[in-house]
């Protein structure tokens, strides 16, 4: 493919009706790639009708075929595509051609006469190739851009009220009371850590709240059965006593042995020949036992039960009435939903009261849940609540593909950040929240002595040393193993820590799954002593027989560690790794460092740890050398991505969104639950592209070498250097190129090609000033430009060049230039060079007002995302989310600030893994232009723009449309001098031979930009002509012509 271009100019009969207007779309890009979202309007006027032409030339490349078509508009919209059974084709080879069509009717091959050279049989070769394959492959499909979205439905970000005289009814298995017998023989309660009880602003403040769920206590007589029940009762709990024949089948046999590792991605037959079905002392395993469908048959018949006994409990004691809500937790009462609807709707033949439902352990994939013959009704159970929740949209999305895959439901966007499960008659709500962690208790705990103590007990037991922190339930999905195997090898590798380090491992048994803890704590005490006796004593091992460390020996070994290692194989909710990146603040307590299993719910929700696979033992290794290593700056800015999070979404503020959301949900009207799409269009889409083609090394340096004024743009992150991709689950890295550097032969290239006086060089990024500014800001020939236009630095080769900053060029671009905004540009000083910030007149507080609450909203149900508060401007980066669950945020954020800020002079851009609302005028291709045009000097001959991102691609069409100016111009200055010429030849004033003998057009090449190379980094849909595959081919492309200029 040529780097040349042709510019067109269009003509078309067509009488259109009153309010209809004609427009062209072809598989150009420059032409709208067929869509009627970026078709190219025409314009007529009285004289003119019917005959319609194009505003300005087209610029197509040259010897490449084009398709195109005309539609037909109307009112603003798109009515119909004119009636051909396929496009037009075209071929141009001259820089200027003028073109003449009927609306409906195909145009008459032109060539059909030609003398058969050569070069016109591959033109129609070409020609026919195309047509060919449009008969084949044109098809209509639904065009995303012309999607109406004017009608989306307004959120409203007032808070809900819960009704009057409405009771909330928190159930779970557990109550989150301890009871026992104290020293006199009476039985005493208290609470423990409980998200909800214990918490400060408790929504049980302001809407009356109980509790039903188990005891721990078993054996009980009916006095001591009735003693409790009257100690709970001040404390609003209801008991349920349940017999322990029955907690062995529901809660030992199908919770822990079925439901537990199957929703942990365990698969059936991985569970049976686990490790934890051995006995520690070397006997074998029963396979009857573990293979007998019968049993766990019998285990389901128990959990069914048990879920009814909740059922008769709440349906006697809770007395539910309109307004109320019910908020059944975790995967022992999967059935209760259900089972309390079907009872509702048999009594009252509706459901008074709301039903929400959380899952805190993780969802298993659609695959792995199929394993269980009763999992449909685990589905319908859930089902049957009106709120789902879950801690993590990796969890969510199980769920969501198991619905599809085994109940045939589909699910949607809506608004506010939420999903929608379409039922028959009804609406189900999915939310994504990671509940919180109370600061404030955990202050108060951090000022007791007890914890003071503790914690300078355990620093003066390992004086002097490093210390690694671990704290896990005693089984083999905790990975406390692997953990310690990659300690083991730490000291092995790195022989400067084994006098330096030491971890502080504590490991409980819960009894929950007794072979599982059996199997594990074995395996974990025979690696402890192994280590030990290798290196001595490194490893500080206590087992403790608890559900939970009490909270202030938690605080205590968090307070005293350096390191937390969490290397879960898989996990659910852990709020460990929250209160230790809160509790390490302060200068009595210098931040720690979080190194977060891949597999665990936190390592999506924090931005500052360094997330490991357990399994990849040696790239663990690496990762604790890191950590042990970091400095403190590194540390306080890890520590500071996440403390904002952590420290203003406590658990109170978690029970009160997701009480919001449901009221919120319950209401919307069914009409207005999704999206209004009224406006969906179809277009032509074909299948083919032709004018988009691999980047040449020889092409670009051939006519490089015949430039004689060459100007270079290039994006950064993504084309200079390598950047992690957005739709990468796992990112290692935290941002995407901030405090990175290009490669050195990348930086010597471009050193070398803005040394060239031929060459200008610019560097146009997304990157905010400062950062870009300390990559760059040492080439002063290089112009930048940060935050896409944003902030401007002119090369510094010259005075002039300095005084352009402040200046008028000659040929401003609009939307480049102070008069399009409110006053000249405000004047910046970098640390290395003076920068210039175009004021467009935007104001940001009352932007910020409207925009900032749902920014802060989506963040606070989009684990791992941010807002980014810019100087000035705002984004909302989704960058570390999960990508899936990001970019769903994402396209629903972006719909409704574009409706919220409708009436400010602002638009919202969607960037790769960012949405950034920005001033509506700005985009890089404005500070190419500018670029161009601000330099005295000819029309430069040669011209190459390099990026990857969405933003780039205003680069691209910024391009087009200069050339597409800049050729008209010439055309009419050539015409113009050929015309005075010819008539002044015509009268004799002239000598005919001072007449040229070249046509105007001609005469207008000479004067254009030859040589034109628009390249996209990796092939994806761009308004690029060109594309390369990754930045490899950029560092190739930028050494080559280096090597020219050098």
């Amino acid at each position: 493919m040529s780097s040349q271009y042709s510019i067109v100019h269009l003509k078309v009969r067509a009488e259109a009706e009153f309010g209809q207007v004609v427009h062209v779309s072809g598989s150009s890009f420059t032409m709208g790639n067929f869509s009627t979202a970026e078709a190219v309007p025409l314009v007529t006027s009285p004289e003119e009708y019917p005959v319609w032409r194009t505003f300005k030339p087209l610029v197509v490349p040259r010897g490449i075929p084009q398709a195109y078509k005309y539609a037909i508009f109307e009112g603003g919209h798109f009515k119909r595509w004119e009636a051909l059974e396929i496009p037009r084709v075209i071929c141009v080879d001259d820089f200027h051609v003028e073109l003449s069509d009927v609306l409906d009717e195909p145009a008459e091959a032109d060539d059909a006469h030609a003398p058969l050279t050569p070069s016109a049989m591959a033109k129609r070769e070409a020609i026919n190739r195309i047509r060919r394959t449009l008969s084949q492959t044109v098809e209509l499909t639904e065009d995303a851009a012309s999607l109406d979205a004017r009608k989306l439905l307004e959120t409203s970000t007032k808070e809900h009220s819960p009704p009057p005289g409405s009771h909330l009814y928190l159930v779970c298995f557990h109550l989150p009371v301890t009871i026992a017998k104290d020293a006199g023989g009476a039985w005493t309660a208290e609470w423990n850590e409980s998200l909800i009880a214990k918490t400060d602003h408790s929504i049980s403040s302001d809407m009356l709240t109980f509790w039903v769920g188990t005891v721990s206590a078993s054996d009980l007589s009916e006095a001591d059965k009735q003693e409790i029940r009257a100690l709970l009762e001040p404390m609003r709990c209801h008991p349920i006593f349940m017999p322990r024949e029955m907690i062995e089948g529901h809660y030992h046999g199908y919770c822990k042995k079925v439901m537990w590792p199957l929703f942990h991605n365990v698969e059936m037959l991985d569970s049976c020949g686990a490790d934890w079905n051995y006995k520690a002392d070397g006997r074998a395993w029963d396979p009857a036992s573990v293979w007998d469908v019968g049993g766990k048959e019998h285990w389901w018949g128990t959990y069914c039960q048990v879920n009814r006994i909740f059922r008769d409990v709440v349906v006697e004691v809770c007395k539910l009435e309109e307004g109320d809500v019910l908020w059944v937790h975790d995967y022992h009462l999967m059935l209760l939903p259900s089972l309390l609807s079907a009872h509702e709707e048999r009594v009252h033949r509706h459901r008074k009261c709301s039903i929400i439902f959380f899952l805190h352990i993780p969802f298993p994939t659609s695959q792995i849940f199929r394993a269980l013959y009763c999992g449909e009704d685990l589905l319908k159970g859930m089902l049957s609540a009106d709120v789902i929740g879950f801690h993590a949209f990796d969890h969510a999305r199980h769920f969501l593909n198991a619905c599809k895959r085994i109940l045939g439901l589909s699910y949607f966007n809506k608004s506010g950040g939420l999903i929608g499960i379409e039922l028959e008659t009804r609406t189900v709500t999915v939310l994504i929240s990671h509940v919180g962690i109370e600061g404030s208790l955990l202050t108060k705990a951090m000022a007791t002595a007890r914890v003071q103590e503790e914690t300078a007990a355990l620093r003066h037991k390992h004086k002097g040393k490093l210390l690694i922190a671990g704290l896990d339930i005693s089984q083999r999905l905790s990975g406390i193993a692997l953990k310690l195997l990659a300690f083991e090898r730490l000291l092995t590798e790195y022989e400067c820590y084994r006098d330096r380090v030491v971890m502080v491992q504590r490991s409980l048994l819960t009894g929950s799954r007794a072979e599982d803890e059996e199997a594990t704590t074995a395996e974990v005490r025979e690696l402890v002593a192994r280590v030990n006796a290798k290196f001595g004593p490194v490893i500080d091992y206590q087992e403790l027989r608890s559900n939970r460390l009490p909270r202030e020996d938690r605080i205590a070994l968090w307070l005293a560690s350096d390191v937390l290692v969490i290397a879960a194989i898989r996990e659910g909710l852990n709020l460990h790794p929250l209160e230790f990146t809160f509790v390490k603040q302060g200068e009595e307590h210098p931040p720690g460092v979080v190194l977060a299993s891949e597999f665990s719910a936190c390592s999506s929700l924090l931005n500052g740890a360094l997330r490991i696979n357990p399994f990849d033992i040696k790239r663990v290794v690496v990762s604790l050398d890191h950590a042990i290593r970091l400095e403190l700056q590194e540390r306080l800015s890890r520590r500071d991505r996440d403390l904002p999070y952590i420290s203003e979404r406590p658990s109170s503020l978690w029970t009160r969104q997701v009480l919001q959301d449901l009221w919120a949900a319950k209401a919307e009207t069914p009409e207005l639950l999704k999206r209004d799409t009224g406006g969906v269009r179809v277009q032509y889409q074909p299948v083919w592209q032709t004018s988009y083609n691999h980047l040449r090394e020889t092409e670009v340096e051939g006519a490089y070498s015949k430039a004689t004024r060459r100007f270079i743009f290039t994006d950064f992150g993504g084309t200079l250097m390598e950047k992690e991709k957005v739709d990468l689950y796992i990112k290692r890295s935290f941002t995407q190129t901030t405090g990175k550097r290009p490669s050195p032969s990348v930086m010597e290239s471009l050193r070398l090609l803005s040394a060239d006086p031929k060459n200008e060089v610019f560097i146009i990024s997304g990157l905010q000033l400062l950062p870009l500014e300390e990559v760059f800001g040492h080439l002063d020939r290089i112009g930048l430009a940060a935050a896409n236009g944003l902030y401007l630095s002119m090369p510094q080769e010259s005075d002039a060049d300095k005084e352009s900053l402040s200046t008028t060029p000659r040929s401003v671009p609009p939307g480049s230039h102070p008069e399009d905004a409110s006053g000249l540009p405000q004047q910046h000083k970098g640390k290395k060079r003076s920068w210039s910030l175009l004021d467009y007149g935007v104001k940001w507080a009352e932007v910020k007002d409207i925009a900032l609450p749902i920014l802060e909203r989506y963040t606070a149900r989009t684990n791992g995302s941010s807002v980014r508060l810019r100087d000035p401007g705002i984004a909302w980066s989704y960058y570390s989310t999960d990508p899936e669950w990001g970019l769903m945020q994402a396209k629903s954020v972006i719909a409704e600030l574009e409706e919220a800020l409708a009436a400010h002079d602002v638009k919202v851009v969607h960037l790769k893994g960012m949405v950034e609302i920005v001033p509506k005028r700005l985009n890089k291709g404005v500070v190419l232009r500018y670029a161009i045009q601000s330099k005295e000097g000819p029309s430069p001959d040669f011209i190459m723009c390099m990026g990857d991102d969405a933003s780039d691609e205003y680069m691209f069409t910024s391009l087009y449309s200069y050339l597409s100016e800049t050729a008209e111009t010439e055309l009419a200055r050539s015409h113009k001098a050929y015309d005075a010429a010819a008539a002044a030849a015509a009268d004799g004033s002239e000598p005919v031979q001072g007449l040229s003998q070249r046509r105007p057009s001609q005469q207008a090449e000479e004067e254009i930009t030859k040589y034109v190379f628009t390249c996209s980094v990796g092939k994806h849909r761009s308004h690029a002509s060109f594309y390369v595959h990754n930045v490899e081919e950029v560092r190739k492309l930028l050494e080559g012509l280096a090597a020219l200029s050098s």
